[in-house]
Order: C-alpha cells, then structure tokens, then sequence
C-alpha cells in the first residue's frame, strides 16, 4: 500500500498535517518591531568596544528618538559601526563617521584594512543580546 503523505507531511486521520506547528507567541500583535502599545518596547543599545552596555527602553525606533541618545553618550567624530536599518542614515550627519555591516548579504563581519582583524562588526552588541 502507498503512503498518503507528502514529504514533508504527516498524514493524520485522512487529513494531511505539517510536521510542527508553530511556537506559541506570548506577546499581543505581529512579530516584528515592537512598540509599547504591543507590550514590546523598543530597546535601544549602544556598547563601546571596551566599555559598558548602555541600554533603553523607548517609545519607538525613530532618528529624532536615537538621535539625542548617540549625542550624549557618543562622543562627535567617532566611528559607529551598525548594521544597515535606515535609523542609522544620519549620523554621518550628525557628525560620526559611519560603517555597516550588511546582514541580508551574510555579512556579519568585515577586514577594511587586511590585517586580518574585523574593525567592522555589531557582534559586541549582539552578543549582549544573546
């Protein structure tokens, strides 16, 4: 006798299932960027390479929100290095020097100089998240 399901499938009952349902989503509203109206504030972090985590729950993710954060706390000519979200557009402007890198392009880390030491990369950060 053949098998009724697909790969990938589980037949269940006659009827066709897929192997996993989905995790239960604790939270009110859609996965995404969060706002305090979803019970998800935004929280917003900066860490020097050699200091300490400065973190922020906000009421959104907006330029004119981050924006007085990185000037008070990031000293003007520095380098900021960020992965490439549109909030970070204006701190060339703002007067920092700018470097991403590109997630969707699998780019996590980056050698500009080739001395093979990455000056480019979020992973301090990131790696507080995790």
């Amino acid at each position: 006798m053949r098998s009724l399901s697909w790969p990938g499938t589980k037949a269940t009952r006659g009827r066709r299932k897929k192997g996993r349902e989905g995790r239960r989503r604790r939270l009110k509203g859609a996965p995404g960027r969060g706002t305090l109206e979803q019970e998800k504030p935004p929280i917003f972090g900066m860490i020097p390479r050699t200091g300490e985590v400065v973190i922020r729950m906000l009421e959104n993710i907006q330029q004119v929100t981050i924006g007085p954060l990185i000037r008070a706390m990031i000293a003007p000519g520095s380098v900021v290095c960020t992965d490439e979200y549109d909030i970070y557009d204006r701190l060339p402007v703002w007067g920092y020097m700018h470097c991403t890198v590109c997630h969707a392009a699998g780019e996590f880390a980056r050698d500009d100089d080739g001395d093979g030491f990455c000056e480019v990369h979020v992973n301090t950060l990131e790696g507080f998240w995790s």
